[in-house]
């Protein structure tokens, strides 16, 4: 029996007094098939949102494997028996028609097709952005049923559109994958509304678009409009504002602008979250969005960020969501909201205050929970490719219409501070073009990052992906030895993109030391650990090595203070014995970190940190060691502390201790220079450098091989 779903409209026939959003989330049924026949039976379930590999009973083999030699003919291996998926379910309408109807659906790939009784409602060729249907002409009172085809493959995907291609994938996995509305109102529906934070003129700008679909009348209007402004968490009301929109002619969309000041404000930041309602409400209808008294800018002549009008450096990690979608470990804890909630209290509990959600977006519901748990994302377009594409097909205009529904999707999310066109591509000149149409609509007017490819404007940001450990592998480069000569900012660190970045500088990738989840490397890190640890190192020596390393590489691309966020891959993808990269988690479902990962590499994100510029180059047995350690200082109060700098044997006995007092000016650094007594005997030791605040409470720690010859 087809779901169910009782909708209850308690209005007359167009004269609905306020907005119904349904959700259509829940089980529905799904079969297989062909992209252009419907399938004559329905004889499995499957949540919505969620995968097709969610299925009961399970289908075969979802998302097939794709070849790993095989870089964009994916689309000549789809399954020739299994084109599609069909979702089916039905719902109920009680009473009278209202004037709109209008379904979402958030995202599902791979495209989107809708019949609505049978009759065919529209297509949504995009596979990461939301699409919108008006189904009203296509409803009727009493059961109503709502079928819903998506791609099986990027296969299905026509050649204009992106495909979220990532080279090291293996499963496409269909699905959708995110929540289903419909909203049902009256004639003067409010499609969207833009909401910037004006900081210094002390409120916000809404730019916004009514679509006057009222059935009863053929005549132009204004229509009033009631916007108020309140605290998310307790409902206050702190701003009010009435308007009225143009004439809005029967059938059309009028856009209408305004602005509202918000006396004492408070201001959005990771530390101190602080979200707002704005509600807006015509005759026949009302909408609501959240929004956070944010401003987030780069600068050409400033290393750090500015977010609210201060320097703000970024520290974080990467999220790539539809690697994890092909993670063994998956199962449906993308959609349990309070797993999800629990991983990003994690980052925030790892001295993380960003992220980048990687190749393509997660449900939208993640976004709601960073805004609440205060975490900065770059939003990640999925766009992956290299020079052996040939993007003849791939037109700007095609792209900028996704960028589009992307930017209006998310332009509201205080979270959203950068916009990432595409990841670690060059020659690939479509996306600086489409980005170029679109950035206008963002009143917020937040950088954008390109990749590998040209820095668009001042302030745009700069990707960098320094994976220095891989050097190891032609065995010219002795890491972490060849760190010393770093300078903090790579001028060149791809074969791809060849210039100097002059831009605002993100390392949102580096250290090439993955481990999967049970110690082993991946494919690509084997001969980087054969190397470092050697041939027939234990898992344990391996992920000490990793921490120490990823913890090392941090302090000192934070350290030189010349990149404005340093981001670790990854903190969420997948572990498989074929698979590049992995997480750092040994238990996903109870989001149980490595523990030698979390010993070490917290302490290199925290706000105050240390760096000792020591890079375990060998020193002499019996002699002194001038070391100088770099402090630094991401708050906006001054520290004053003590740092104790202890040698240690590997079995922790102590061999040497020393105090030395230590000042921080706010957002700033400062140095050290201490000297470490070298022991007598050759052999490899532990140095410790501990930070501790002037209430004696230990604030960070870094820690180094010491290498006695």
């Amino acid at each position: 029996m087809i779901g169910k779903l009782l909708i209850c409209l308690f209005a007359a026939a167009g004269a609905l007094s306020a907005r119904e959003v349904i959700s259509l989330d829940g089980e529905w049924e799904i079969a297989e098939g062909y992209m252009n026949a419907m399938p004559a039976e329905f004889n499995r379930k499957a949540p919505v949102p969620g995968l097709a590999d969610m299925a009961k009973p399970a289908f075969l083999a979802v998302g097939g494997n794709m070849p790993q030699n095989i870089v964009w003919e994916y689309r000549k291996v789809a399954d020739p028996l299994r084109e599609a998926f069909w979702y089916r379910r039905t719902f109920n309408v009680e009473t009278d028609l209202p004037d709109t109807a209008m379904l979402r659906v958030l995202k599902a790939c791979y495209t989107t097709r809708v019949y609505i009784n049978g009759q065919f409602a529209g297509d949504h060729y995009p596979s990461f952005t939301p699409g919108q249907f008006e189904i009203r002409r296509f409803l009727r009172k009493g059961e109503n049923t709502i079928v819903i085809r998506v791609g099986a493959s990027p296969a299905q995907i026509p050649v204009q559109y992106a495909t979220g291609h990532d080279f090291e994938k293996a499963k496409y996995i269909p699905g959708i994958y995110d929540s289903v509305e419909l909203i049902l109102s009256g004639g003067n529906y409010i499609d969207h509304a833009q909401i910037a934070p004006d900081l210094e003129k002390g409120g916000i700008r809404v730019a916004g678009e009514i679509y006057n679909w009222t059935l009863s009348s053929q005549e132009a209007a204004k229509v009033p409009i009631k916007l108020t402004v309140s605290e998310r968490l307790s409902g206050k009301v702190v701003a009010q504002k009435e308007i009225e929109s143009p004439e809005t002619l029967w059938f059309t969309r009028e856009n209408f602008k305004t602005f509202i000041k918000i006396p004492g404000f408070k201001t959005w930041s990771p530390e101190s979250p602080f979200l707002y309602n704005l509600t807006i409400e015509t005759p026949n209808d009302k909408w609501v969005s959240r929004f956070g008294m944010r401003s987030f800018r780069g600068d050409k002549d400033s290393v750090p960020f500015i977010l609210n009008g201060k320097p703000y450096y970024l520290r974080g990690t990467n999220v790539t969501f539809f690697r994890f979608a092909e993670d063994p470990q998956r199962g449906s804890l993308p959609w349990n909201w309070e797993w999800v909630r629990k991983l990003h209290k994690s980052f925030k509990a790892n001295n993380w205050n960003s992220m980048r959600y990687c190749i393509g977006f997660p449900p939208e519901k993640w976004y709601e929970i960073a805004d609440e748990e205060g975490l900065l994302i770059q939003d990640e377009f999925p766009v992956w490719t290299s020079v052996l594409r040939d993007f003849s097909n791939f037109q700007p205009e095609i792209l900028a219409m996704e960028y589009m529904e992307w930017l209006r999707a998310h332009a509201n999310y205080p979270s959203v501070v950068i916009w990432d066109a595409q990841n670690e591509s060059a020659h690939i000149p479509q996306t600086a073009r489409a980005a170029e149409m679109v950035r206008g609509y963002d009143l917020s007017n937040r950088p954008w990052d390109n990749g590998w490819e040209t820095k668009m404007r001042p302030g745009d940001s700069s990707e960098m992906h320094p994976y220095r450990a891989w050097r190891v592998v032609n065995g010219r480069y002795r890491f972490p030895q060849d760190l010393e000569a770093e300078t903090g900012a790579p001028e060149r660190d791809n074969e791809f993109s060849g210039g100097q970045w002059t831009n605002p500088a993100i390392i949102n990738e580096y250290s090439s030391l993955w481990l999967n989840r049970d110690g082993t490397p991946t494919t690509i890190t084997k001969d980087v650990y054969a190397k470092l640890c050697g041939p027939d190192a234990s898992a344990d020596a391996l992920r000490l090595a990793e921490a120490r390393y990823t913890a090392l590489l941090t302090e000192m691309w934070r350290g030189h203070r010349k990149i404005g966020a340093v981001l670790h891959f990854c903190s969420l993808g997948y572990s498989r014995p074929d698979g590049q990269t992995s997480d750092n988690f040994i238990d996903v479902p109870n989001l149980v970190y490595n523990p030698v990962f979390m010993e070490y590499v917290p302490d290199s994100f925290s706000p105050v940190m240390l760096f000792p510029k020591y890079f375990e180059k060998e020193l002499k047995a019996g002699a002194a060691e001038q070391i100088e350690v770099a402090c630094i200082n991401d708050l906006y109060e001054d520290f004053e502390g003590k740092m104790k700098v202890e040698v240690k044997s590997l079995d922790g006995n102590v061999l040497h201790e020393a105090s030395y007092g230590v000042k921080i000016p706010a957002t700033g650094s400062s140095a050290v220079g201490v000297e470490i007594p070298v022991p007598a005997q050759a052999g490899k030791y532990d140095m410790h450098f501990t930070l501790y605040g002037s209430d004696g409470n230990r604030v960070t720690r870094s820690v180094r091989w010491l290498n006695a010859q």
